[in-house]
């Protein structure tokens, strides 16, 4: 190891170290990572949104519900249909309209060719109303000390926030910056920034890489008073996991000096 740390006074060596440890692909994506990736995580959606699905049905007087009700025309979601909801879901970002009826309407000027061929309007409301992301069973109350503000989707921040990291380790150059999804709806954690384009909506907290923009690392503001949101503080959160894992790129590179200056 001191022979490494020595090494570390020349810059060239220094060079091809970073090269070594900044920007560095760790997951060569393909289509078949990206496909893996989707599937695992819509599949836990699909299973959480059946079994929530189940305990609602469970839980209602079946003689009050009518024949049309939403309740008795459930029938399980399957993966497919999981895949078809998200392609809704995206392609109505793209294409936007006053209200989720018009993607599905005759009307000339509204009409979208895309939703009806892919599913049918009142299956994708069902889906819409029923999906869930994490268990009820396992929800903490807000009385306890484990209780976590986001907690019915705290799966999915902890899968991306798994994923970045796996497939890629950025440059030197990072950044910490806000970020808002637009939301107006009610939520207690909900943010008012008049300095920002989207002013209302959920805060976000992204370690990024300069040069390309790609997100590394991501907190969700969810207005805990056990959570520090001081900016020194937030920094440190969001590099922790960078720097252990340079740590850890520094003692790899390390033991082939160790083993070579034993001999």
């Amino acid at each position: 190891m001191h022979q490494f740390i020595s090494e570390l006074k020349d810059e060239s060596f220094r060079l091809r170290l970073e090269k070594k440890l900044w920007g560095k692909r760790i997951v060569t994506p393909t289509k078949n990572l990206y496909l893996a990736y989707y599937n695992f995580f819509l599949y836990s959606q699909q299973v959480e949104t059946n079994r929530y699905t189940r305990a609602i049905i469970n839980s209602k007087d079946q003689q009050l519900l009518s024949n049309r009700s939403r309740f008795k025309l459930w029938t399980p979601v399957t993966l497919r249909e999981m895949w078809n909801f998200i392609a809704i879901c995206i392609h109505m970002g793209l294409d936007k309209k006053p209200t989720l009826h018009d993607y599905w309407t005759h009307h000339p000027v509204l009409h979208s060719s895309f939703e009806p061929k892919v599913m049918v309007r009142e299956r994708f409301l069902s889906i819409l109303a029923f999906l869930h992301i994490n268990d009820n069973d396992s929800f903490v109350p807000h009385s306890q000390p484990d209780y976590d503000p986001i907690q019915k989707i705290r799966p999915f921040v902890d899968y991306l926030n798994a994923k970045f990291k796996e497939v890629y380790q950025p440059q030197q150059e990072v950044c910490i910056d806000e970020a808002m999804i637009p939301f107006k709806g009610r939520s207690r954690f909900k943010v008012y920034m008049k300095d920002k384009t989207t002013k209302w909506g959920f805060e976000l907290y992204e370690l990024c890489e300069s040069s390309s923009g790609y997100v590394w690392s991501v907190e969700m503001y969810c207005a805990d008073k056990r959570i520090s949101n001081k900016p020194v503080e937030v920094t440190m959160r969001l590099l922790q996991p960078l720097l252990h894992a340079v740590c850890r790129q520094l003692l790899l590179l390390s033991r082939p000096v160790e083993s070579n200056a034993g001999t």
